[in-house]
């Protein structure tokens, strides 16, 4: 049983592939945050809202956690 699974989101295809693999390991967590990184303010925050509605529908609960980057690479945000 994993406990806190952490998935950072981009909306990217590569992300999606990869959440697709992931979901027999997602089913096992007791709780899903979904990361999203604001990294420029001019440009449009990536939306977890899909992503929290595709999870629900097999069966998942998540929540949303939006982090600022406040000028630095998302990486390192993550980090």
């Amino acid at each position: 049983l994993t406990r806190h699974v952490a998935i950072a989101w981009n909306e990217s295809a590569e992300g999606a592939r990869a959440l697709a693999s992931a979901m027999p390991f997602l089913a096992t967590a007791e709780k899903i945050c979904i990361l999203t990184v604001r990294e420029d303010a001019s440009k449009a925050i990536p939306s977890s809202k899909a992503l929290m509605a595709y999870l629900k529908l097999h069966g998942l609960a998540s929540e949303a956690v939006l982090l600022d980057s406040k000028g630095g690479p998302a990486g390192d945000v993550l980090m």
